[in-house]
C-alpha cells in the first residue's frame, strides 16, 4: 500500500504506526504483516538548488533538531530546495515533503478551527514526551453526549501551563465504567468537570442525575468509589471554540496518551454549506465533536476560574 498521509485518521494511518512499532521493535514478520516503508524527500538527490538567501531561524532551528535528534545531516542545497518548496505549499509542505515519517500525519484541514493553534504546537514541540509532574494532582473535563458516547480529558496544572496528560473516550459504556477507568489510571484527582447538563440527564430508568450517581458512587472491585462533579459554566459554542485558541499556546500534550484526542482537535472543522459554496459559521457535528467538547469544557472552565480570580483581586 503506497499513500501520501492525510491526517491522522483512517486505515492507512493505523496501518502506518503498527508496521513502525513493529521495525522499531524488531519484530518478525509474517507473510499477512504489514512492512513499514518511508521515502523521504532528502533521500532524493534532485531536491537540491543553490542557496540564493539566508534562511529564517525557525528553519534553521528545524535542520538544527533533524540532525540532533534523528541523525539526518542536510547540506545547504537540500536546505536551499526544502525553503523554496515551503513558500509554495505552506502548511502542507510537511504531509507532501516529511522528513521523519511523524509529519506525514500532521494534515492541515480545510476549514479546521484550530489549525493554526496545533502548527504552533508542532513547531514549539509541546506535542510529544511530557515530563513526569506525578506528584502534581489531575483535573478531569468530561463531554457526556447522546447515546452516552462520553469523552475525557486529564491535566494537569503546572505553574502557568497546562500539561494534558492523557485521554479516553467511549460511546454505549454506563457511568460506572468511566468510574472504573478514572480508579484504574491511578491519578491522584483534584477535580472533575463535566457541562451543565449532567444535572438533568439519566441512567437508564434511574431518576437520578449523573451528578448524583457520581456522588453516591459505585462498587468496584469490593470498593465504592464516588467522585464529585463541578458544573462547567454556560457558553455558547463560539465562545467555548475562541478560549480554545486561547489556551492552547500554554497546553503540552502527551503524543501517546492523547493521540486520538489530537487528531480529533485537529480534524474538528466547520460545516461545509453545498448550496452557498462556503463555510458555515457552526461545527460540522462528526466523531471529532465530543473529544472537541469535552477540550473546550476545559477551556470555559478555566477561564472562567482566571476571570474569577482577577475579579477577587482586584476587589483587594
Amino acid at each position: 500500500m503506497e499513500s501520501t498521509a492525510e491526517g491522522r485518521a483512517g486505515y492507512f494511518f493505523d496501518y502506518c504506526q503498527l508496521a513502525e512499532k513493529a521495525l522499531m521493535q524488531g519484530k518478525t514478520l509474517s507473510p499477512l504483516d504489514w512492512k513499514f516503508f518511508f521515502f523521504s524527500w532528502w533521500k532524493n538527490p534532485q531536491y537540491a538548488i543553490d542557496p540564493v538567501e539566508q534562511l529564517p531561524q525557525r528553519l534553521t532551528d528545524y535542520f538544527d533538531e533533524l540532525s540532533g535528534k534523528h541523525s539526518i545531516t542536510l547540506n545547504d542545497r537540500q536546505k536551499a530546495w526544502y525553503y523554496a518548496k515551503e513558500k509554495t505549499l505552506g502548511d502542507d509542505m510537511k504531509r507532501e515533503y516529511p522528513s521523519i515519517p511523524s509529519e506525514a500525519f500532521q494534515q492541515s484541514v480545510d476549514g479546521a478551527y484550530y489549525a493554526k493553534q496545533f502548527r504552533w504546537l508542532y513547531e514549539n514541540k509541546r506535542i510529544g514526551e511530557i515530563p513526569d509532574n506525578s506528584h502534581l494532582p489531575v483535573h478531569t473535563y468530561w463531554d457526556i453526549g447522546v447515546s452516552d458516547s462520553t469523552s475525557i480529558w486529564f491535566v494537569r496544572e503546572v505553574g502557568e501551563e497546562f500539561h494534558i496528560i492523557d485521554h479516553y473516550s467511549n460511546s454505549g459504556e454506563g457511568l460506572r465504567h468511566y468510574m472504573k477507568v478514572l480508579r484504574d489510571r491511578g491519578y491522584d484527582y483534584a477535580s472533575h468537570s463535566a457541562p451543565h447538563d449532567i444535572d438533568n440527564r439519566e441512567f437508564g430508568s434511574d431518576a437520578k442525575s449523573r451528578k448524583d450517581l457520581a456522588r453516591e458512587g459505585y462498587e468496584i472491585d469490593g470498593q465504592v468509589y464516588s467522585i464529585r462533579f463541578e458544573v462547567v459554566p454556560r457558553s455558547s459554542v463560539d465562545e467555548g471554540i475562541e478560549a480554545v485558541r486561547e489556551i492552547l499556546s500554554l497546553c503540552i500534550f502527551d503524543e501517546n496518551k492523547c493521540s486520538e484526542g489530537i487528531t480529533h482537535l485537529e480534524a474538528y472543522r466547520k460545516e461545509w454549506d453545498d448550496k452557498r459554496g462556503c463555510w458555515k459559521d457552526k461545527p460540522l457535528h462528526d466523531y471529532t465533536s465530543h473529544d472537541a467538547d469535552g477540550f473546550r469544557y476545559f477551556a470555559v472552565s478555566r477561564r472562567n476560574k482566571k476571570s474569577h480570580l482577577g475579579m477577587l483581586v482586584r476587589k483587594r
